[in-house]
């Protein structure tokens, strides 16, 4: 049953050499995302901010939607 097609190229390849690494690159560029947002130097601009805090809760919403699907795949075929 193949219902999740990655539709990046590079993150196809993470997922594809292990899961838990896919998820674990994906939560770490988003906690990157977020200390940088910290810092007003960078993001001097308020709409920048704000893109930017967008950018992460999208991110986060993504993330936690791959996590959710790995884990049905996981429950329905606990061989693999």
């Amino acid at each position: 049953m193949n219902i999740i097609h990655e539709v990046n190229p590079l993150m196809l390849k993470l997922y594809s050499s292990h899961p838990i690494f896919f998820i674990l690159i994906k939560f770490g560029l988003s906690i990157i995302l977020w200390y940088l947002s910290k810092f007003d130097k960078v993001l001097s601009s308020s709409i920048l901010k704000y893109t930017v805090i967008l950018a992460i809760v999208s991110y986060l919403v993504v993330m936690l939607l791959h996590i959710n699907w790995i884990v049905y795949f996981l429950e329905e075929k606990p061989n693999v």
